[in-house]
């Protein structure tokens, strides 16, 4: 799914009928309307490019503040499925960082630094003579 990042930080679906970037700034420098009513995914509970469907929300962008525009690819799934995928990524990724805690299942710390596809801003390798 395309995906708008406005001003470097928050995640966006384009407004109905939008189909990319370059329409949107069509859209943006051509509507007289000063707030757009946008729907923005949350990074509470997943890393970008991932997405949870549960934690969207409407907000209303004033179109005259925006400074970058970005489109991504993002995938945007429930909450169970996200969950299934990061306990996957856990196990292939965290039981020789120095930061893991022994529960594999425990989601806790890694909703918002592991990504799906195993990066992990946090990850540090254990010495084998830590264990």
């Amino acid at each position: 799914m395309k995906l708008l990042v406005l001003n470097c930080s928050g995640y966006y679906e384009f407004p109905a009928g939008i189909k990319n970037i370059e329409e949107f700034v069509e859209f943006a420098n051509n509507d007289s309307r000063k707030f757009i009513k946008m729907t923005m995914y949350n990074l509470d509970r997943c890393v970008a490019p991932y997405f949870i469907e549960e934690d969207k929300k409407t907000v209303y962008v004033n179109l005259g503040l925006v400074r970058c525009i970005e489109e991504i690819s993002g995938e945007v799934m429930p909450l169970a499925e996200y969950e299934r995928r990061l306990r996957e990524a856990v196990r292939k990724k965290c039981l020789d960082c120095v930061n893991f805690e022994g529960n594999p299942d425990d989601l806790d710390g890694h909703y918002d630094s592991l990504s799906l596809d195993g990066d992990c801003w946090r990850y540090h390798k254990r010495d084998e003579d830590e264990e």
